[in-house]
């Protein structure tokens, strides 16, 4: 159940009067959002499409909130954040509010999902670029933007109904930096010349051409970025199950039941053409995607298309921790809520780390800092069948792990 938030009352946070929250809200929505005045117009840079209103009424559930703090930093409310989120600069702060309002709008659709997931327009063709986390997803988005004839519909959320329409967002895309130094000289002076609002991770393209929110088309193609290093870029085909897996895991919305999910993913699947991408250099991605799909035919004859292949095995999970090394949560990390499920998110990041309900209880723990033989013992109460020892091997690895993507730090 999403929690209100209340809108601070004049003169509430910093030292003297805080300057009175800006309350807006956005067509197609029914909630409001309250931020300081000074990044609106930043807000306006980052959007096309989007009807920018006064808020729907005084009332209204407030989906986001944005407070200046000092240092030119700001805290952020959400009413999908377990813990607000604090010291962030202003490209984060947007970045956040922009995954609220993504989010909020597929909730509120009809019969639509949000997809995790990269899309364009390619020669009229919508193609759905999806992966696992560093697979290079949104740099490959941003590239295609600097092409001539291709729509950016999406590089982080991608609306989509069970009949496979998708519904641009009008979201400029976000490149992380600085950018590789192998990057292309084109491509760099295309970064230069567009690049907006920006931190010290990210930066939006805001005079990047993108479609705008609203627009619509079907789904033509689903590519699964596989970057492997060496690799020439090449498309093999998919196995539909593959597929089918790869919709389900990627969306980031709330479906009524694992039955109700599989039928939807199974329709939208379906007869439609799923490819694995491997490659190396980003100009020979973007160069094999034009030629695929931008031509008058898509998937021309003499196209080198090769057999299905296995997935690359997972990265090596992170070792064990010391049981006694006390861990405490990462900075601009908070936990958040998709329907049912838990995602640890920052801004910026995919949302990618879904937490089962141990994993989200121990991040409750950590809400104090503590080590693994902590959090075994504090977890030995629930469950008490389990082995100590089992419980401590447990959460050495899961610390492990969070420790390994930066999720959690030492104390």
């Amino acid at each position: 159940m999403a929690r209100r938030l209340s809108a601070p009352g004049r003169g509430a946070g910093l030292r003297g009067a805080a300057p009175v929250p800006l309350p807006i809200g956005f067509a197609g929505l029914n909630r409001q959002i309250l931020l300081p005045p000074e990044l609106l117009e930043p807000l306006r840079n980052c959007l096309t499409g989007w009807q920018i209103t006064p808020a729907p009424q005084p009332n209204a559930e407030v989906l986001c909130q944005i407070e200046p703090e000092r240092g030119g930093l700001y805290r952020i409310r959400s009413v999908y954040f377990e813990t607000p989120m604090e010291g962030l600069p202003a490209a984060s702060a947007i970045c956040a509010l922009l995954a609220d309002v993504s989010q909020a709008w597929c909730e509120a659709a009809p019969r639509t999902l949000g997809l995790h997931c990269g899309a364009a327009q390619i020669g009229g063709r919508l193609v759905v670029l999806t992966g696992l986390a560093r697979s290079g997803k949104s740099t490959i988005c941003a590239r295609l933007c600097a092409e001539p004839g291709v729509e950016l519909f999406c590089d982080d959320v991608l609306p989509l109904r069970s009949d496979g329409q998708a519904t641009a967002l009008g979201i400029a895309p976000r490149l992380r930096l600085p950018l590789p130094a192998r990057v292309d000289p084109g491509f760099r002076r295309f970064v230069a010349d567009h690049l907006g609002l920006r931190d010290d991770l990210y930066g939006y393209l805001s005079g990047a051409r993108r479609a705008p929110h609203g627009q619509q088309a079907p789904i033509a193609a689903l590519v699964l970025l596989d970057r492997r290093d060496g690799q020439a870029a090449r498309l093999h085909r998919m196995a539909p199950a593959e597929a089918l897996h790869r919709m389900l895991v990627q969306t980031i919305t709330d479906l009524d039941s694992g039955a109700a999910a599989f039928k939807t993913g199974l329709r939208l699947t379906q007869g439609l053409p799923a490819f694995r991408m491997v490659y190396s250099d980003l100009e020979e991605a973007v160069a094999l995607l034009l030629s695929a799909f931008g031509g008058a035919v898509a998937l021309p004859p003499g196209l080198d298309i090769g057999p299905e292949i296995a997935a690359p095995p997972p990265e090596p999970a992170g070792p064990p921790v010391d049981p006694t090394q006390v861990f405490r949560r990462a900075g601009r990390v908070t936990l958040r809520q998709h329907g049912a499920d838990a995602f640890l998110w920052r801004p910026g990041a995919p949302m990618l780390y879904r937490l089962n309900p141990v994993a989200a209880a121990v991040w409750t723990l950590l809400e104090l800092p503590a080590s693994s033989a902590d959090l075994a013992a504090a977890l030995a109460e629930y469950f008490p069948d389990v082995p100590g020892a089992v419980l401590l091997s447990d959460m050495r690895h899961l610390l492990g792990d969070l420790a390994q993507e930066g999720l959690v730090a030492r104390q």
